[in-house]
């Protein structure tokens, strides 16, 4: 045990000098020194486990704020349902849904040039879709292949009436949708209800 002060000097000074008051102080005054490191240990310990504990670190990531979806306002629909072309020697003629394996924004259309008919385009629009086509963005000249895929990047179905978007579509071309119609403004009204029901607007009948 190590001791504060010099134990044999005290003694040897009490013993020598025959005075009892110097030991007796020296003695108070290492009992009141390890006293006060006592009290202080005491103190420090209990301002560690008085202070809050640090948050637990967490490995999950922080979940990220939802985007919001994009949606088209559409115009009021009309009450009821456009007519279809009459059936006969057409019978087997049809608007054909192709549902691709990209996403598509509803109600999104791109018009392919053999199919842009001025009174199609204002019918589609007079209804609230979003319609763009091949002269709108000067691409007249472009290739089916290069027609598909610009669609596709703007996340829009095409509308055509040629039978190569069918093959490619049969080949397994990824795209966001395809609408194949017969030529002939009598399918126009076909067309719309197709788009419509694409968009969430009419039922299935």
């Amino acid at each position: 045990m190590e001791w504060p002060f010099d134990l044999g000097a005290t003694i040897g000074l009490a013993i020598g000098g025959g005075s009892t008051l110097i030991v007796g102080s020296a003695w108070t005054v290492a009992l009141c020194t390890r006293g006060w490191e006592k009290l202080r240990t005491e103190a420090v310990i209990d301002q560690f486990f008085a202070a809050p504990a640090p948050a637990p670190f967490s490995m999950a990531a922080t979940p990220k704020a939802k985007k919001k979806s994009r949606r088209v306002e559409l115009q009021p629909l009309p009450k009821q349902e456009p007519p279809r072309p009459r059936k006969g020697k057409k019978k087997k003629k049809r608007v054909r849904w192709l549902a691709g394996s990209l996403s598509r924004v509803r109600g999104l259309y791109y018009i392919d040039e053999d199919c842009c008919d001025a009174r199609l385009i204002k019918l589609l629009r007079k209804h609230g879709l979003d319609v763009t086509t091949t002269n709108e963005e000067g691409r007249t000249s472009a290739k089916d292949p290069s027609q598909l895929a610009h669609s596709t990047s703007q996340r829009r179905v095409i509308i055509t009436c040629d039978g190569d978007f069918v093959a490619m579509h049969k080949r397994g071309v990824r795209h966001s949708g395809i609408i194949h119609a017969p030529k002939g403004p009598e399918w126009h009204h076909e067309i719309l209800r197709r788009a419509l029901r694409l968009a969430g607007e009419v039922a299935e009948v």
